[in-house]
């Protein structure tokens, strides 16, 4: 037995070498012999020892004590630890990084949706971008927002159009409901008396009643027209109704010239009364607001789309541009005085709107060329869904 190299034998510790491994180690002469561990004969540390047989009666005895692996194995578990916690650190720090930054769209939508819970309609979530879960959920959020932001001026819309509509549907009312009863205080002065005075009177009740039962009517069928009632629609000659109309206006005014153009027959599928209410609203509104003696055309025809086409052109004074996007509106004139004079109740335009819309088809304006308004009439010949 040689001592460890690199100590002294008073210091090294020595192993207790059992003697069966002295023995094994001699039944097996030039063996390799058999590595095993063995404590310290003083205790506390232990050896790791190989005997070998080499001559006979002779047994050679290794032995490497497992300090220095010990050592190592501690150093290698502190090393370990502190990694691991270093790791450990980085890993939570990250995480807490990347959780902040998956956090961050989800901040946004709630002060986004704090804004609009303040009343800002307007805000939308910012980078919502369609590569993360967040950023889809961003996106759906806006398209939700800007569908609810539609909804909520629409109905705004509505309730200021609804509350324009009472007030002029009011003082349309309020008119003719004035005059007459500025007439009927004439019968308390003594007007019954006088005969000329009091045909006078009854005359114009009798105007102003009939001028409010127009307006009521026209209120009537508009708001049916709003609510989508309609009649049973059936097959109309839609050149026959124009040139009906026609027929009607040359009798109003024999000394207007105007000219028609139909196809002998187009027929479609609609509501004959109202159709020929749009067409007669367009065709009066040339005789009325045009200067004596202003030729008007009307044409009628077939697009080769699947269309109706109505046409009524005049050659007057024509609207002016800013007029243009309101002249559909109701109650909206462009020269209320001249309107009122002739009996109209601001709500010719808005009848024939209201008609084409509920035949599926619409109504449009332009400038005629040279000077006057056109307006155009288009009606699908099969029956089509109300937009």
């Amino acid at each position: 037995m040689r001592p460890n190299p690199g100590g002294t034998s008073g210091q090294t510790p020595r192993p207790d070498v059992p003697g069966s491994l002295l023995d094994e180690a001699r039944r097996q002469p030039g063996g390799s012999g058999r590595l095993t561990a063995v404590p310290a004969s003083g205790g506390g540390d232990r050896f790791r020892v190989l005997a070998v047989s080499r001559d006979p009666g002779q047994v050679l005895v290794v032995a490497v004590p497992y300090t220095a692996m010990d050592a190592t194995l501690d150093d290698i578990w502190r090393i370990e630890v502190v990694a691991s916690l270093v790791v450990a650190a980085a890993t939570a720090a990250l995480g807490y990084v990347v959780v902040r930054l998956g956090l961050r769209p989800l901040e946004q939508m709630e002060r986004t949706a704090d804004a609009i819970a303040a009343g800002d309609l307007t805000r939308r979530v910012a980078n919502a971008g369609p590569r993360t879960e967040a950023g889809r959920l961003g996106r759906a959020l806006n398209a939700m927002l800007a569908q609810i932001e539609a909804a909520f001026r629409q109905r705004e819309n509505s309730e200021n159009r609804l509350r324009r509509f009472v007030a002029d549907a009011s003082h349309e009312l309020r008119t003719p409901l004035t005059s007459i009863q500025g007439y009927a205080e004439m019968f308390h002065r003594g007007v019954a008396d006088r005969p000329e005075d009091l045909a006078l009177a009854m005359r114009r009740i009798e105007s102003e009643a009939a001028r409010m039962s127009e307006l009521v009517d026209d209120l009537l069928l508009l708001a049916g027209l709003d609510q989508g009632t309609r009649r049973r629609p059936e097959p109309v000659d839609l050149a026959a109704v124009v040139r009906d109309v026609v027929a009607d206006a040359r009798a109003v005014d024999p000394t207007r010239t105007i000219t028609v153009e139909v196809a002998p027959l187009l027929e479609i599928t609609g509501d004959e009364p109202r159709l020929r209410q749009a067409v007669g609203n367009l065709v009066r509104n040339a005789l009325v607001h045009t200067p004596a003696g202003t030729p008007v055309e009307v044409e009628a025809v077939r697009s080769g789309d699947g269309w109706a086409v109505v046409t009524v052109a005049d050659h007057g004074p024509g609207i002016a541009p800013e007029d243009v996007p309101h002249i559909f509106e109701r109650f909206y004139r462009a020269d209320a005085g001249r309107s009122r004079e002739a009996g109209g109740t601001g709500l010719g335009l808005s009848i024939v709107d209201a008609v084409m819309r509920s035949h599926g088809g619409g109504a449009d304006h332009s400038a005629t060329p040279g000077g006057g308004s056109t307006f155009r009439l288009r009606i699908p010949q099969a029956p089509r869904p109300t937009p």
